[in-house]
């Protein structure tokens, strides 16, 4: 009976501790995983960031005494889609001033998140220059010089070209799995335009909003220059501003000269089902949402100045 009662106490002891060991092993493994989702969230903002606060730059080659600088590249700085691109690399923008790579992108119907063109003239400071000294696009593919917009906006002014990359930001699926990919409009060594390549595994979702301005206003000058104003007066999704804004001529150009910022929001998950059981999280939406599996997740956004629109002095 004594040994029994000893071997009955010497089990429980055993499973209590048995019992600590695997909760102290999952809490540590699911802080772990939390800690490596607010890295990657953190990380595509780091990407995208900086990316879109370059957008619309370019070099001012005749500022003017009517409050306008003259920049070799004075188009629209970004261009989005809320639900992907249609057409990610066959409608490279290539300078022409018409059409604009606004109108040449098209947005797909159905997809898994957001997508962003992003457009600056390049050089060998804000960007990662290849062996050569050349500026490049996100895939360290060399960029070559187009026809400067400013020609026909400005004519005179010695512009004749601009080192413009044009780097495309979106998802797309890999197996089970969302990718964040990223494709420019750099020239790989055999001069084709290069495929979009993986950035970051696991991004669920991605949400842009667009911080825009009022209406536009236009300068009496001869060149025709119009004048953004930089006032942000609500954040819409792409859809709103193609559906809200219209013009008589070039339409995408002027909704989207109007983009005074870009709200960024990600949703990152688990690699595995780490979780006991479903666990809730904030969406981009600002809603409390329960999956029906076990992966965790973490959501992260960011507001992004677009300090270099053309048209705004």
């Amino acid at each position: 009976m004594e040994l029994m009662i000893a071997l009955v106490i010497g089990f429980i002891i055993l499973g209590s501790i048995m019992l600590m060991t695997t909760s102290s092993n999952y809490g540590g493994t699911r802080s772990n995983t939390q800690s490596r989702l607010d890295e990657d969230a953190q990380t595509v903002l780091a990407i995208m960031g900086p990316q879109i606060r370059m957008a619309g730059y370019s070099v001012i080659v005749n500022d003017r005494t009517d409050g306008v600088a003259y920049k070799r590249f004075m188009g629209p700085a970004v261009r989005g889609c809320d639900n992907g691109f249609a057409n990610t690399q066959a409608a490279a923008w290539r300078g022409d001033t018409v059409p604009w790579h606004s109108d040449v992108l098209t947005c797909a119907a159905d997809g898994n998140g957001a997508a962003i063109s992003i457009l600056y003239e390049a050089d060998a400071l804000n960007t990662l220059p290849n062996a050569a000294g050349a500026p490049t696009d996100c895939l360290a593919r060399p960029v070559t010089a187009v026809p400067s917009s400013l020609q026909a906006q400005a004519p005179g002014t010695g512009a004749a070209t601009v080192t413009l990359v044009e780097n495309r930001f979106f998802l797309s699926r890999n197996g089970a799995t969302w990718e964040l990919q990223c494709v420019g409009n750099g020239f790989s060594a055999g001069g084709q335009f290069s495929g979009p390549q993986a950035l970051a595994s696991n991004i669920e979702a991605m949400q842009i909003l667009y911080g825009v301005s009022g209406a536009a206003v236009p300068l009496t000058s001869a060149t025709g220059i119009t004048q953004y104003q930089n006032q942000v007066v609500g954040y819409l999704t792409a859809a709103q501003i193609d559906q809200q804004f219209t013009a008589a001529t070039d339409p995408h150009n002027d909704r989207w000269m109007r983009v005074v910022n870009v709200k960024l929001c990600v949703t990152v998950r688990s690699e595995k089902q780490e979780a006991g059981e479903p666990t809730p999280y904030v969406n981009c939406a600002g809603q409390v949402v329960t999956p029906n599996d076990k992966f965790l997740r973490r959501t992260a956004q960011g507001t992004f100045a677009l300090r270099n629109r053309s048209g705004i002095f």
